[in-house]
């Protein structure tokens, strides 16, 4: 925690006239009044966790044979949390440390943006070169979403985390999770947190063309995901690992 000193001071003085001049003489009982005190740390949400990417595969590695084929990747991260220290919240639930609002308490959110719509397909030839297949390639649109659910189950102070499914079929920014209920203040540990587990998933669509790679490995690349948060007037960002 870090400590911050308040002191202040009275002296009390006596000034006595005389014909030409003046002077001050200090009372020999007089006593200077002082006072030291902690403070403790602002509250702060911090967005930690970032993932680098979501590489999502298939169910049991089915492959595509021309049916619609669902691919999907574990949500891990990212995480928001409220701690008097930014380099805290990424580690544990338990590491937040002692903070306060300062009587201006602030709740947060939680969101993804989408950059665009597109997956662009390709696959692997077999000299190992990569080859393009336009045809292959799709867009999110109405009944071909990309799908983003989160699991709140496991959050800290469970009772004030709000979640919502995601369902991308345009570039928009969408809420994923937030936290209504903050109050003034709290104990070391004991601050909301939430890194909730989850799901991303597409479908590669029903195709009745023969992709021309047929028996390759194909690799779809699809839009970036760019989480923030809110409020950014008590925000601090700490980058995650990929």
């Amino acid at each position: 925690m870090e400590k911050k000193n308040l002191a202040g001071a009275l002296i009390a003085s006596l000034s006595l006239p005389l014909m030409l001049a003046t002077f001050s003489v200090p009372l020999a009982n007089a006593a200077g009044v002082s006072s030291s005190v902690a403070t403790v740390d602002n509250c702060k949400w911090v967005m930690a966790n970032i993932p680098g990417s979501f590489a999502m595969t298939s169910s049991g590695d089915a492959k595509y044979d021309g049916d619609a084929l669902t691919v999907s990747a574990s949500l891990l991260g990212p995480t928001l949390g409220l701690s008097g220290s930014t380099s805290t919240v990424a580690t544990s639930a338990e590491s937040s440390t002692e903070c306060s609002f300062y009587n201006r308490v602030l709740n947060a959110s939680l969101s993804a943006t989408l950059d665009t719509v597109s997956f662009v397909a390709s696959y692997e030839k077999a000299d190992g070169t990569t080859e393009s297949d336009i045809a292959m390639n799709f867009s999110l649109e109405a009944g071909l979403p990309l799908v983003i659910t989160p699991d709140i189950s496991a959050c800290t102070v469970p009772s004030g985390w709000t979640s919502s499914t995601i369902s991308f079929t345009a570039s928009s920014s969408e809420q994923l999770i937030a936290f209504t209920s903050s109050t003034d203040g709290y104990d070391a540990g004991d601050a909301p947190r939430c890194d909730p587990p989850g799901t991303i998933e597409v479908q590669i669509p029903q195709r009745t063309s023969v992709p021309e790679g047929a028996g390759s490995d194909y690799s779809f690349t699809g839009p970036t995901i760019t989480f923030s948060s809110t409020p950014s007037n008590n925000y601090d960002y700490v980058a995650g690992t990929e």
